[in-house]
């Protein structure tokens, strides 16, 4: 071996194994001398002098040993943090002046904490006199993970050999690996200070100071999320200033510009978080309250394969990468566990989660919670079940369905029942009452609310909403909102009926509102939706239990038959249900059964919703029904007859085991013997 190979070997020998950058060898076959050889760096492979071989192999060892010196300045972000910023300047955009939260879900060493620590230590190493809250489960788990993790991604001056800073009127930093920061709180130079706080401690403490910048990590509790967002609401006023320069980085950005972020987007980032609330999270135990709160309206923006879940057909499984609640404030970003080059061993993980359950291999590797834990329908979401009011098809036959829920209001829904060449009937559930952002005149009642919310977390079907409290409406005013709602119906019908839309229904393979208007209803009061007779459904527990009314002892069916005209047939075989479907067990499976599709072939929309190419679902909801949407992705019975979000679902199940058709206008004419 001649001399000059063993020089390039020595230096080649001598490099720091690195997971993002690759080693740099030679290819002695190839040939080499004085002036040239075969340098290779991963895929990279190029002919160049043994001189500018050393300046690679020191250009090299420079980063890394900068990297590991300051990573503040130097440390390698993965390409996942730079969209992340970017899907948080337009979230600031759509929302200027006002709190906005970034939720980021992800598995074990997804990168998500050193993200949310790094872009905190910007927060105060960049900003002046800024007050910066970071939420832990508790102190023992605060000092282990997210004060280590701040520390750690302070710029170098700020990580003394002794860990502590000189005290002054504004500075207070003292740090050790064991204890965390003294007093659980840190300050610089520049005025910020960072407090360190937890969720088993005293919600009150979070009352008088107005933070400019939040981190929630793991498990924040939806109480604590709603009071920190109040407490960001005077800071978030200053980011009206940020815009027009956010605006012109982000059309940089689009436009295709290599260095829209260096350029643009990185000086504006320290002040990007003023008014954000930052929640991490891993969601090893399924949907938490706060996560229910934040997914179950939000938009599917990005998908991308689940390498690890494979279709029979086929191609992969589809996880979201990005969602969108603007209803919330809110984006929700998935960090990928194999996008972290610095987390493990992605292939051994691969090979270990082939014997998880596909719950597991979601959470794990793609930070997905898969709904509530125990929620009985956990194939329901919006991309697939909801879709705009626009979207409800011309041709079918209305159904009302009733649970007079004792001590508590009446739960209504009303639901087009529409056919659908080869396959069952399409239901689509129109309207609801009580409604959130729906106007009650009645007892002054205004805005209902949401029929359940998801509460502190210790209950399984989360607590009771505002539009559960009684408002002690009679018989005569449940019966004028009866009507007022049906009358809102007839005037959609009309309007869709002109034709003043244009969106085409996705909810089977064949669209259904292409077809011109037809009217199955018979003697149709002007101005009001007319319902069948036996298309009027009501619990048959409450709707036959006697009650004295007029000096006489009726039932809740007969009165509402014999004094207001709404003749309801009783949830059960009275209203077409085949024996033996009449059970919850029974009518849970057949919800189910109408949820189902082929998810192999669902692809997903511009707009966030599934096309359909196999099976697609026969029971859908319009996106204004809140309640029904909500209680079918949360319901999990576990709180029995009690639980906040049954009587949405009861609802729904008296529906579907009514077996309810559609009736052509001609199979309704009166014949002889007055039947039809």
């Amino acid at each position: 071996m001649d001399a000059l190979r063993q020089q390039m070997e020595a230096l080649l020998d001598g490099q720091q194994p690195h997971p993002v950058y690759p080693l740099i060898g030679v290819d002695f076959e190839a040939g080499y001398d004085l002036t040239t050889c075969t340098a290779t760096m991963g895929t990279r492979r190029e002919v160049i002098s043994p001189a500018l071989l050393l300046q690679w192999v020191q250009q090299r060892a420079l980063t890394i040993t900068r990297e590991q010196a300051d990573p503040y300045r130097y440390g390698y972000e993965p390409p996942v943090w730079r969209e992340t910023d970017w899907d948080l300047a337009r979230l600031r955009c759509a929302f200027p002046g006002e709190p906005v939260t970034m939720a980021i879900l992800g598995g074990n060493g997804s990168s998500k904490t050193w993200y949310a620590a790094k872009r905190t230590a910007m927060a105060m190493v960049e900003n002046d006199n800024w007050l910066v809250w970071q939420f832990a489960e508790e102190e023992k788990t605060s000092r282990q993970v997210p004060q280590r993790f701040v520390y750690e991604t302070l710029p170098a001056e700020d990580q003394t050999e002794s860990g502590k800073h000189k005290k002054t009127a504004k500075a207070k930093l003292s740090y050790n690996k064991v204890n965390g920061f003294t007093d659980n709180t840190f300050g610089l130079g520049n005025g910020c200070s960072c407090f360190f706080m937890f969720y088993n401690g005293n919600l009150k403490a979070l009352e008088g100071p107005r933070p400019n910048f939040c981190w929630a990590d793991e498990l924040i509790p939806v109480d604590w999320m709603t009071t920190c967002r109040g407490r960001l609401l005077t800071k978030a006023g200053n980011t009206h200033q940020l815009i027009a320069a956010l605006g012109d980085a982000i059309a940089a950005h689009e436009a295709g510009d290599p260095l829209a972020w260096e350029q643009k987007l990185r000086p504006l980032l320290p002040r990007l978080m003023e008014g954000v609330l930052l929640i991490t999270f891993t969601p090893k135990y399924g949907y938490t309250p706060t996560v229910a709160m934040l997914d179950e309206k939000a938009i599917t923006k990005q998908q991308v394969d689940a390498e690890i879940l494979p279709l029979g057909k086929g191609g992969y499984e589809k996880v979201p990468r990005l969602k969108w609640n603007p209803e919330q404030r809110a984006a929700i970003k998935f960090f990928h566990v194999y996008e972290n080059p610095f987390g493990g061993n992605w292939e051994a993980m691969k090979a270990m989660l082939l014997k998880q359950s596909r719950q597991n291999k979601l959470w794990m590797a793609y930070g997905v919670a898969t709904k509530t834990v125990g929620a009985v329908f956990p194939l329901f979401s919006r991309e697939a079940h909801v879709r705009p009011i626009d979207w409800l098809p011309r041709r079918g036959t209305w159904y009302h369905i009733v649970d007079p829920c004792e001590g508590r209001n009446w739960f209504m829904i009303w639901a087009k029942v529409c056919p659908q060449p080869g396959g069952e009937n399409l239901i689509f559930i129109a309207r609801e009452w009580p409604q959130p952002g729906d106007w009650i005149e009645a007892n002054q009642i205004g805005d209902p609310g949401e029929w359940a919310v998801a509460g502190n977390g210790k209950k399984a079907d989360g607590e009771r909403g505002p539009a559960q409290q009684c408002w002690g409406l009679g018989f005569k005013q449940i019966a004028d909102e009866i009507a007022r709602v049906e009358t809102e119906l007839w005037r959609l019908e009309q309007r869709l009926g002109e034709g003043q839309t244009s969106q085409t229904s996705q909810t089977s393979q064949t669209s259904q509102t292409s077809q011109t208007s037809q009217t199955s209803q018979t003697d149709r009061p002007p101005g009001r939706l007319s319902i069948h007779d036996g298309c009027r459904i009501m619990d048959g527990r409450a709707g036959n239990s006697e009650t004295t009314t007029h000096g006489e002892s009726l039932t809740l069916i007969q009165i509402m038959s014999q004094f207001y005209g709404l003749d309801f047939a009783s949830a059960g075989r009275d209203s077409g249900a085949e024996q033996g479907k009449t059970t919850i067990r029974e009518g849970v499976t057949i919800i189910t059964d109408r949820l189902n599709y082929d998810t192999d072939l669902a692809e997903l929309t511009p707009g966030g919703f599934y096309t359909f190419g196999g099976k697609a679902p026969s029971l859908m909801v319009a996106d204004h029904c809140e309640n029904t949407r909500y209680c079918l992705a949360q319901w999990t019975g576990r709180d029995g007859g009690e639980g906040a979000t049954k009587d949405p679902v009861d609802v729904v199940r008296y529906l579907c085991i009514a077996n309810p058709d559609h009736f052509e206008e001609e199979q309704l004419q009166a014949t002889g013997g007055g039947s039809y």
